[in-house]
């Protein structure tokens, strides 16, 4: 039989699209499924809703843009105003302290060769000393302050409390010597060289009877130096109480009050010297007493009794004899006594070395130094008995005058330096504490203001991540603010770091505030 297809396809191809239909007719749109999602599981619906930017109006995102764009304007002119006040306190830099030092330095210097320029021949050739030093005190403080120069370390009260004194005793110096042409100066004068000069003649004899054991010591032992410095004590302090006993009056008292220090440093220094010597002696006295006592125990250890050898000798023949031994070779017998052995040569002790004195030059340094000043001091005091004694001339009259005007030249200059360097420190180098610590509270108030208008931007949330950038960066800037102004002082370095750090981030935070806003303005397509 023959089968027809056609008729079985007809209704196959109908049942076919039956069923396609009902399956198109089932299945759910995209958006259809995505909201039956968001039915039937929440948490899936909000993930959904948040994986879209938010809505938000274009007024909003081109009002914020706008306020954003005048904040960042506001912020960098306050950064120029800042700026420029900062690079306009020269005086309050520390670079500028340092300059102003380096002036007074050069200042000081001039007044010290003026000290040292001071007119000093003849009768006024000693007045110069003191102005001198006290200028070197001063000007090596000021080099040592400079040098070490820190905020605060200013203060030079006791190298000019000391250089005023020396100028002051200067001055006295020229009106006593203005006054030397009174007759009972003179005669006081005359006295006082009367009695010195004996003391004097027995002070040049005891430099020379030093002079001699100076240069004998080398050949002398500790022990025997000893005697000739107590000797030479004994001497010296003769001449000190004769010293004593110096006439007392105002014309000379200068000059006695130099030979009392000058002797009391001499005896100091020849007592100093003794003490050494007799620790000298006292090292070789125990070092030979140590030899002695040696020798005396060795000696006594071995005095009357035999050595060692013989002893072991004797023993052994001892016990020969105990033992019934054979006669020896000689044929002696047992009862016959052995011959003592001969005894050994005894060898000569050698001879100690005689000692030899030693060379101690240098304990003599410190009262070789007193002698040549006691010898500079004892010149100049009779150079000034003379000056005293003979009747001031037209010369020196003269010269006092000249130095008298030098004189009084260099104390204008040094007080009017020291009116400029205290002007200068009472006005901190002429930086106005006050005005900049009020110019830094004005800065600060005006970045709170800037602050406010960060704080009033724009909550959205699509500009939260904007806005949020921006107050971090107001932040750290305001707080750097703050604290610069509570701790600002002149000449400080570092006193802008932590500012210009925080600087540097807030920009950066601010750059990324501007891309983020740029983001979310192209994203919701609009004009920049």
């Amino acid at each position: 039989m023959k089968i027809k297809l056609g008729a079985y396809l007809a209704p196959v191809a109908a049942t076919l699209l039956l069923f396609l239909v009902a399956c198109t007719s089932a299945a759910p749109t995209d958006s259809n499924a995505g909201e039956s999602r968001a039915a039937a599981d929440p948490a899936a619906g909000a993930a959904a809703a948040s994986s879209r930017p938010a809505a938000i109006d274009r007024e909003t995102l081109a009002a914020f843009a706008a306020d954003q764009q005048a904040i960042n304007a506001e912020w960098d002119k306050f950064h120029a105003d800042f700026d420029t006040w900062r690079a306009g306190l020269t005086s309050c830099d520390r670079d500028a302290a340092l300059t102003a030092a380096r002036e007074f330095s050069g200042d000081f210097n001039a007044i010290a060769q003026q000290a040292r320029d001071l007119p000093g021949t003849g009768i006024t050739r000693k007045l110069a000393y003191d102005a001198i030093h006290a200028a070197a005190v001063e000007e090596a403080a000021l080099r040592q302050l400079w040098d070490n120069w820190q905020p605060g370390s200013v203060n030079l009260l006791d190298e000019r409390n000391a250089a005023a004194i020396m100028l002051r005793e200067t001055a006295d110096r020229l009106d006593e010597l203005g006054e030397l042409d009174k007759p009972e100066e003179r005669a006081a004068a005359e006295n006082f060289a009367q009695a010195f000069a004996p003391i004097d003649a027995d002070w040049k004899a005891f430099h020379d009877r030093y002079d001699a054991l100076r240069q004998e010591q080398a050949e002398l032992f500790p022990a025997e130096v000893i005697p000739r410095l107590e000797t030479l004590l004994n001497d010296f302090d003769l001449i000190i109480e004769a010293s004593d006993k110096l006439p007392d009056a105002d014309a000379t008292e200068d000059i006695a009050q130099a030979l009392a220090e000058a002797a009391d440093r001499e005896q100091d220094a020849l007592l100093g010297l003794l003490e050494a010597f007799n620790d000298l002696a006292a090292a070789a006295a125990a070092e030979a007493e140590a030899q002695t006592q040696a020798v005396a125990e060795a000696t006594e250890s071995t005095n009357g009794l035999p050595d060692f050898g013989q002893i072991e000798e004797m023993e052994k023949e001892a016990a020969a004899i105990d033992d019934g031994a054979p006669a020896d070779s000689e044929g002696r017998g047992d009862d016959a006594p052995a011959e003592p052995p001969p005894p050994e040569p005894v060898a000569e002790p050698e001879p100690e070395p005689e000692p030899v004195p030693l060379d101690n030059s240098h304990l003599f340094q410190d009262m070789d130094g007193e002698v040549e000043n006691s010898d500079a001091v004892r010149k100049d005091a009779r150079l000034d008995l003379e000056n005293l004694i003979e009747k001031i001339s037209e010369e020196d009259l003269a010269a006092l005058d000249d130095f008298e005007e030098a004189l009084t030249d260099l104390r204008q200059n040094w007080d009017a330096f020291h009116q400029d360097y205290d002007d200068w420190i009472s006005a901190e180098g002429g930086c106005d504490r006050a005005a900049a610590t009020q110019a830094l509270a004005g800065f600060n108030q005006r970045f709170n203001e800037l602050g406010a208008q960060v704080r009033g931007l724009s909550q959205a949330a699509a500009l939260r991540p904007s806005s949020d950038l921006l107050v971090e960066a107001l932040a750290g800037e305001a707080a750097a603010l703050r604290s610069l102004h509570n701790l600002w002082r002149p000449f400080e370095t570092d006193l802008y770091r932590d500012l210009d750090q925080q600087r540097v981030n807030a920009d950066n935070l601010r750059r990324l505030a501007d891309r983020r806003t740029q983001e979310v303005m192209e994203r919701f397509g609009a004009t920049p």
